[in-house]
This record gives C-alpha cells, sequence and structure tokens, in this order.
C-alpha cells in the first residue's frame, strides 16, 4: 500500500467560518510510512492554527520533500510515523 490520501474540509461550520478542529482523514500507509488505525486529537496544542500546517509539513516530509518547515509549522507530527 502505498498510497498517503488526504480527505477534509478546510471549514468545521461552514455558517460561522469556524477553521477550528477540522475533521481530516489521512488514509493509506505511504509504502509503510504511515502508521493505520490511529485517532488523533490535537485540540491540547497552543496555537490552533499550527496543527494543520504540521500535518502538511510531516506529509511533505514523508513524499521526499526537503523542507524546514510549511507555513507557521512549529514541528511535524510524529505520531503518524511508522
Amino acid at each position: 500500500d502505498n498510497v498517503m490520501l488526504m480527505f477534509g474540509s478546510n471549514m468545521l461550520d461552514g455558517d460561522i467560518h469556524d477553521g477550528r478542529d477540522l475533521p481530516l482523514i489521512l488514509a493509506g500507509k505511504a509504502g509503510g510510512r504511515i502508521k493505520s488505525g490511529l485517532n488523533l486529537n490535537f485540540s491540547n496544542q497552543s496555537e490552533p492554527e499550527q496543527r494543520l500546517c504540521n500535518l502538511h509539513f510531516t506529509t511533505a516530509r514523508i513524499m521526499g520533500a526537503k523542507i524546514g518547515k510549511f507555513g507557521d509549522s512549529v514541528a511535524g507530527v510524529d505520531e503518524i510515523l511508522a
């Protein structure tokens, strides 16, 4: 299974344009580089806007991108790494 597919929305509630607590699915194992079967909640991070950037940073690194950060990311999401 070499697939890594992210599906989600950029708004939790479109009526009030709420960009917090976004529902996302990251499916696949990316050639064994991603743990499967996880349900992660990042609502305890101090900077809510960094959570998605941290995930995008991690997925870009999994795909081989040599980047130091993505947007306002501060760290990778090591919980998903196999």
